[in-house]
């Protein structure tokens, strides 16, 4: 699969992602114990974790974590956290590393969920 048939399915993944989040979003707002920062700070530790090999944790976690925050994103970083959240999936399931994390918009998520984290919860 080349870089840009993977860049495709990501970005149609998370178009998808955001039309069904959209809808249970609304019908059920996160619940209270939900910690943003901390699951953004979760989020792009994986990242890292994943684009160096690292990761070492249980994957279906790491993937229901990763999603979760694709889900309940604030406004501002919703479709980069959808990109992201949806790449970490794939790598977690299998799709290597360098295929998707690599990829410009990929890592252009990667880094503005990393900067909304550092301007609000830092």
């Amino acid at each position: 699969m080349s870089k840009t048939a993977a860049l495709v399915g990501i970005l149609a993944a998370a178009s998808a992602l955001g039309t069904a989040s959209a809808g249970s979003a609304a019908a059920a707002p996160a619940p209270v114990a939900y910690n943003q920062c901390e699951e953004a700070q979760y989020v792009t530790d994986l990242f890292v974790d994943l684009f160096h090999g690292t990761f070492q944790g249980d994957r279906g976690q790491a993937a229901a974590r990763a999603q979760a925050f694709a889900a309940a994103a604030p406004a501002e970083i919703k479709m980069d956290s959808l990109i992201e959240g949806y790449a970490e999936t794939a790598v977690l399931d299998g799709v290597p590393s360098d295929l998707l994390l690599r990829t410009d918009p990929v890592f252009q998520a990667w880094g503005d969920v990393m900067d909304w984290h550092t301007s609000h919860c830092l």
